[in-house]
Parts: C-alpha cells; structure tokens; sequence
C-alpha cells in the first residue's frame, strides 16, 4: 500500500500491532499519522515516539458516537486529502461506524 503524502489513522495504536503499524507508516513517507485509542497515556506516549506528525487521540471506536473524532481530530499539519484508516483492534458491539 502506497502511504506516501497520506494521512493515517490507525486504531488501537498504544501499543502492540497498531503501535508498530503507525511507526511504518510514519517511517514509510505518511504525511501524518493519527493515533487512536482508549489508553490516553499510552497513545500520547507512542505518538512521541514517532518521527514526523503523529497525533494521539483518546477514542473508543466501538462507541458509535466516538467512531468519527480521530478522523476530526487532525489539525492542518496532518490534514491531507488522502487518508487511510488502519483498524488493528476493538470489538464489535453491534454499531456501526460514522465518521460524521
């Protein structure tokens, strides 16, 4: 998949699988990378760790409600007019997302 210039949103990003995912994309030319997850440390924490424009955002995207804010959350240094979204966890509980 080609990320170069795009901005990726990558859920369950603290740690594990979504953690690593974000550092590649990073470290494979994404514009941006937005971290998703419900560990606000934890995902501001990896989020510093990442080269580049990396920003954490505390969501649980099982809450249909929440499911759109990583997707706003991104400010003009990471805003881009190609964007992927990366989902690497969660459960289903029967909503759908909206990213409003």
């Amino acid at each position: 998949m080609e990320v170069r210039d795009a901005v990726i949103v990558v859920t369950a990003a603290a740690s594990g699988i979504g953690k690593a995912l974000a550092e590649r994309f990073a470290a494979d030319g994404a514009r941006g990378v937005v971290l998703a997850d419900l560990d606000r440390d934890a995902t501001e924490v990896a989020a510093n760790g990442i080269e580049g424009s990396a920003l954490a955002v505390q969501c649980d995207v099982s809450d249909p409600g929440a499911g759109g804010r990583p997707a706003r959350s991104g400010d003009d240094e990471v805003r881009a007019n190609r964007s992927v979204l990366c989902e690497c966890g969660g459960r289903d509980r029967g909503g759908r997302w909206d990213p409003g």
